[in-house]
Order: structure tokens, then C-alpha cells, then sequence
């Protein structure tokens, strides 16, 4: 019996090791490839009206768990981040939006990078034809993002 519980032990370390491997040959590649692949993933949670918490399986048996920010996109801020009670009101209408969109449904994350801020990466998004970030600020719910200072939605 000892020696059935060493062996899984390896094998679980084993799988652990080949999977950590992948895991980083796939970002390798998204940070490298100028054409990044797409990859298909489960939203899992609507954060807010830019990001969202998706399950992606990047090897058999292996799934990566990440916050995704839309990239190209700015929503007004939540809670006490908000700096006035009308960004408040559009953030929660902009996460309602996305979260009837696409809450538990699989999307596709094109274009995956870092974000600036770390422990999240940023991509495009797309719900069977339709581009999530382009209807986003199409509805009113969003303004394009590049970078550059932001603008305020408080009047």
C-alpha cells in the first residue's frame, strides 16, 4: 500500500509539472506570436462592465483560471471607485449588460496580452459572431481605451 501512495504521489507531481510546463509554453506563445491564437473559455464571472472572470482548458485535463479585462474598452468604475452617483448607475448597467450577455456562456479571447496592472491579461472577446468590446461601446456602455488618460463620465 505504501508503495501505491508514493507512486500517485509521483504521478500527481508529474502531471502538476507537465501541466505548469504548457501553462507557460502558451503564454510564451501569446507574449512571442504577433497573431496570438484564439482560445475558447467559459465565463465563469462578470466582474464589471470591462472584465470578467473566465475557465479556459489549455491541455488535457488542465485549466487555467484568469481575470480578463476587455481590451479597448473603458466602462465606468464600480462602488467606491465611482466618483459620482450617475458613473455609479452606468457601471452597474454596463456589468447587467455584459453579465446577461455572457455570464457561464463560452466566449472567445483573441489577441490575449499582459495587462499594465498585472494578474490579469487583456483580449477581445467574442460571443459566437458578435464582438463583445465593439457592442459594448456601440450600446453606450463603454468608450474605446488605448492607454491614454481617461475620460470622466461625471458631468
Amino acid at each position: 500500500m505504501r508503495y501505491f501512495s508514493f507512486a500517485l504521489q509521483m504521478a500527481l507531481f508529474a502531471g502538476m509539472i507537465v501541466a505548469i510546463f504548457f501553462f507557460f509554453q502558451i503564454i510564451r506563445a501569446f507574449a512571442t506570436d504577433k497573431s496570438p491564437p484564439e482560445v475558447e473559455a467559459t465565463v465563469t464571472r462578470v466582474i464589471d462592465g470591462d472584465s470578467m472572470m473566465v475557465s479556459a482548458v489549455v491541455w488535457i485535463n488542465q485549466t487555467v483560471v484568469t481575470e480578463v479585462r476587455l481590451d479597448g474598452v473603458d466602462t465606468p468604475e464600480k462602488g467606491g471607485k465611482a466618483k459620482c452617483p450617475k458613473e455609479r448607475a452606468a457601471a452597474d448597467e454596463a456589468t447587467k449588460w455584459l453579465r446577461t450577455l455572457i455570464e457561464g456562456q463560452t466566449v472567445t479571447l483573441i489577441g490575449l496580452v499582459d495587462d499594465k496592472f498585472g494578474g490579469r491579461v487583456r483580449a477581445r472577446v467574442k460571443f459566437g459572431q458578435m464582438d463583445v468590446n465593439a457592442e459594448l461601446i456601440k450600446a453606450g456602455y463603454a468608450r474605446p481605451y488605448h492607454g491614454e488618460k481617461r475620460e470622466g463620465w461625471c458631468p
